[in-house]
């Protein structure tokens, strides 16, 4: 993913989360959230979801360091859910800032 761009990243999943009560989509550099979805930030099918981020959201990611992030879920059954850390590498840009 390149720094200053509007990427739709797009989610599979195990486990239909269309019916989840709370969903917390969070993305972390340096042991600091940069950016966190809720369930209302989200478009869902039965296989998972995507995920628009803007410019300025991409914005804060840094392209020195590796971006983790991770969905965590209640379901209305009342179980809790945490996916694998999943990691990327942001990619540069000449020039900073929204166009």
């Amino acid at each position: 993913m390149k720094r200053g761009t509007t990427p739709t990243i797009s989610i599979t999943t195990d486990v239909d989360l269309r019916d989840c009560e709370v969903l917390f989509f969070t993305f972390c550099q340096n042991n600091k959230t940069i950016i966190e979805k809720t369930k209302e930030d989200l478009t869902f099918n039965e296989s998972g979801f995507a995920c628009d981020l803007s410019q300025e959201e991409t914005l804060r990611m840094a392209n020195t360091s590796i971006v983790k992030c991770q969905i965590r879920a209640r379901l209305s059954d009342g179980k809790a859910l945490a996916s694998n850390i999943m990691s990327f590498s942001p990619e540069g840009i000449l020039k900073d800032g929204v166009i």
